[in-house]
C-alpha cells in the first residue's frame, strides 16, 4: 500500500533488488514489475469496483521521484476522482492507519481470489 493514498487502494510495485530508475532495470525485471502491476490492478478493480486506473512511475528527482528505488504506482480511479489530479501531498495520521490496513486486507483477499 502506498502511504500516500491518492485514491483508496493506491499501491506501489517495486523489485526487491534496489534499482534507482527504469534505466537500471534489465528486461526481465521490467517485465516482472509490470506483470505484477497488472495483477494488483486487476485485484484493485475487483476489490473496489474502480472505473479507471493510473499506472505510472517517475525517474529522478526532477521527474517527481521522491524515493530512489524504482517503483510503479497503481492508482485506482473512481467517478468522483479529480481527473487531472494525480498527486496529493497528504500523509496518513495514526487514525487513518486502520483504514489503510483494512484496504490492504481487502486487496490481499482479491489477490488470493485470482486478481
Amino acid at each position: 500500500m502506498n502511504i500516500r493514498q491518492y485514491e483508496r487502494g493506491a499501491l506501489l510495485v517495486a523489485p526487491i533488488r534496489h534499482l534507482p530508475t527504469v534505466l537500471d532495470l534489465d528486461a526481465d525485471t521490467l517485465a516482472a514489475v509490470y506483470s505484477e502491476a497488472s495483477r494488483v490492478a486487476r485485484a484493485v478493480v475487483e476489490a473496489f469496483g474502480v472505473t479507471g486506473l493510473n499506472i505510472f512511475q517517475n525517474n529522478g528527482e526532477h521527474a517527481g521521484q521522491s524515493i530512489p528505488h524504482h517503483h510503479v504506482h497503481v492508482v485506482p480511479r473512481y467517478p468522483t476522482s479529480e481527473r487531472r489530479r494525480i498527486f496529493r501531498q497528504e500523509e496518513f495520521t495514526p487514525v487513518q492507519w486502520s483504514t489503510q490496513l483494512e484496504t490492504a486486507r481487502i486487496v490481499r483477499a482479491a489477490l488470493r481470489d485470482g486478481g
